[in-house]
């Protein structure tokens, strides 16, 4: 004994071409699918899913933008200096001594969103002598790296602080003297 037939809504029936539109191998088969299901108003439903898929496009990557703009990370203090002592920098400068045996490169971070790295890529005349990975953890955190001064490394000298997108944030300049 049939009691009668239940209807699905229009909704039922969207969510199927979605599901249809989402596992379709091919815009054909979408179209076939869409003129089979809805005859009389075919061409309108799937431009209208055409829309709301582009629709969904644009707004899920200006998300994704935005998101990727605001983990930016934000240097509160970046300093070449002789040591560090209780994490703070003891004489910064743009001059230093040979004889000071070691150079500190100090950088401090605010509002870091996510843990991540940054690397100090350490430059004499304007060629690499080493980079250093250095980890960053949420919500602020500072770092430092150090190199040994040897009698050849007499020079101008920098150092580029560098994201874990290969960002330069910024780059510090400085002299190794007598």
């Amino acid at each position: 004994m049939v009691l009668g037939r239940v209807r699905q809504g229009r909704a039922g029936n969207i969510s199927e071409v979605l599901q249809r539109f989402l596992l379709a191998k091919s815009s054909n088969q979408i179209h076939k699918t869409i003129m089979k299901r809805y005859p009389k108003h075919g061409s309108k439903v799937y431009f209208r899913l055409i829309c709301i898929f582009f629709v969904l496009l644009v707004v899920i990557g200006s998300f994704s933008y935005g998101f990727a703009q605001n983990t930016r990370l934000i240097i509160e203090q970046a300093v070449v200096c002789e040591s560090i002592r209780d994490f703070q920098p003891l004489n910064p400068g743009i001059n230093f001594s040979i004889e000071n045996g070691s150079i500190t490169c100090f950088t401090r971070f605010d509002a870091i969103s996510n843990d991540t790295f940054i690397e100090h890529r350490w430059y004499r005349k304007d060629k690499l002598v080493t980079e250093q990975k250095l980890a960053l953890k949420a919500p602020r955190w500072s770092t430092y790296s150090r190199i040994q001064l040897r009698e050849f490394d007499k020079g101008p000298w920098r150092v580029e602080i560098v994201d874990s997108n290969d960002q330069v944030l910024t780059t510090i300049r400085f002299s190794v003297t007598e």
